[in-house]
């Protein structure tokens, strides 16, 4: 084996260690940002036409949020993550009433799928044991691969991807989505998953276009 190729080979697999450590610190910082919420979600959430008609959020109200999403707290550079992210949660709640505000919260875990198991507050509300929690991340974190993968592969390909493979992608997330899901359910007693069911409230179909 010449030399030229033992640099071509040691190159590329520096260059897929790179890629290695870039996805294991990208889920390290995903988890923590699930482990406590983002102001993102809520942001992402509310901007949805068929949320804020769900929650029936008025002009005055719409403009009030706007302004508390708009202007979100640093969460992940905050020194109590827990603190700084229930106080933009109150800063919401101040401007929706008591059901539009219950509304809101169960159709963040509803968006949210999987990832709302490993939420400390959920974790809390369900009394998930250790094993269950740690089962639960791992599943996470294979999900996140699998879109981070998905995502990967359908930026890397020639051209802008066609209105058909947005379609596709975005049919293939679904079902990961629901997998992962249903994956996660699996792995809690039917008291929990009873309570789950309670805290997601009535079903709600969000829009393709909004997802």
């Amino acid at each position: 084996m010449n030399r030229q190729m033992v640099l071509l080979i040691v190159a590329s697999i520096m260059g897929f260690a790179s890629i290695s450590n870039a996805q294991s610190s990208y889920f390290s910082r995903y988890l923590e940002g699930e482990r406590f919420g983002v102001p993102r979600e809520y942001r992402t959430l509310l901007y949805i036409d068929a949320v804020q008609k769900e929650l029936a959020i008025g002009p005055e109200q719409l403009e009030e949020l706007e302004q508390v999403l708009e202007n979100p707290p640093s969460i992940a550079k905050a020194s109590d993550k827990r603190v700084a992210m229930q106080e933009f949660e109150a800063s919401l709640e101040e401007v929706l009433d008591p059901d539009q505000w219950k509304r809101c919260v169960e159709l963040r875990i509803q968006k949210a799928g999987s990832a709302s198991l490993i939420r400390e507050d959920i974790v809390a509300k369900l009394s998930l044991s250790e094993k269950q929690l740690a089962d639960l991340r791992k599943l996470r974190e294979q999900a996140i691969s699998d879109a981070f993968s998905a995502g990967f592969r359908l930026g890397f390909r020639p051209g802008d991807p066609s209105p058909a493979e947005l379609k596709k992608n975005a049919a293939e997330r679904r079902a990961r989505q629901e997998r992962s899901l249903k994956k996660g359910l699996d792995m809690l007693t039917q008291a929990q998953r009873d309570r789950f069911d309670q805290l997601r409230g009535e079903p709600f179909a969000f829009p393709d276009s909004d997802e």
